[in-house]
């Protein structure tokens, strides 16, 4: 279940001598799994993207006219990294994931901060986390991101690409996550007779273009949702922080 692989040498030596057969037993064998660090545990980062569901940024197609740096695969990886990173920490893993202000920006340069396989949008990828133009990579990783900014897992732009349209961003889609996933609430089913379509007004907000949702037969399922997820409309759907949506102040 930890390494996705058959069992080695010793777990396989201890169950034939019948040394798998109590809880103390079964925790020794556990606890030297996990810390060897020779003994390749994928299983682990599985369960945090398979809960968070951060990998879907990379199946969100965007077009590239409006954010020429816009690299998936990279902001996946940043996050992946960062989830690690905590992990290893092994100190409030849930609580740091969901408030650290720390992020790893641009995991695929090397050492000596040569790009790795990185294409040209991959190199200004740090765009995405709303990072000044001159930014230049730095070794020493985690970095803080603005206070007033970033805050947990959520706030990655990984994350928001993941949960999030193709030209634009995805209230409802983040707050039926936050409440089902995060909450554990439910929220039903979309009725087969419900025609789930805003307005399609380029000069409104999502905010705006939401309030059909307000409808009685909606708004019982929706308040569940909207709040939740119009809270993260300070970031456009690339995952850029802003503060104007269609020449507007944002509302969040």
């Amino acid at each position: 279940a930890l390494t996705d692989r058959h069992p080695d040498s010793i777990l396989l030596k201890s169950a034939s001598e019948d040394k798998l057969a109590t809880r103390s037993e079964i925790a020794t064998q556990v606890g030297r799994i996990l810390n060897d660090k020779k003994i390749n545990k994928p299983r682990i980062l599985s369960f945090f993207r398979e809960y968070f569901e951060y990998v879907g940024a990379a199946d969100i197609f965007k077009d590239n006219e409006l954010f020429r740096s816009h690299a998936p695969r990279v902001l996946v990886r940043d996050t992946d990294q960062l989830i690690m990173y905590l992990y290893e920490q092994d100190k409030d893993v849930l609580r740091e994931l969901l408030t650290t202000r720390k992020s790893f920006v641009q995991y695929g340069i090397d050492r000596d901060g040569n790009p790795n396989n990185m294409g040209e949008a991959d190199r200004r990828n740090y765009l995405s986390y709303s990072l000044p133009l001159d930014w230049k990579w730095i070794i020493e990783q985690p970095i803080e991101l603005p206070a007033n900014q970033r805050a947990g897992i959520l706030t990655q732009p990984a994350w928001l690409v993941a949960k999030s349209d193709n030209f634009d961003n995805h209230a409802i889609r983040r707050g039926l996550w936050i409440r089902t996933k995060l909450l554990g609430g439910t929220v039903p089913d979309l009725p087969i007779t419900v025609d789930a379509q805003l307005p399609n007004d380029e000069t409104l907000t999502l905010r705006e273009r939401m309030k059909v949702t307000r409808e009685q037969y909606c708004w019982k399922c929706h308040e569940r949702m909207n709040p939740l997820g119009l809270a993260f409309e300070q970031y456009d759907h690339f995952g850029r922080w802003r503060t104007k949506e269609q020449g507007k102040p944002v509302d969040s």
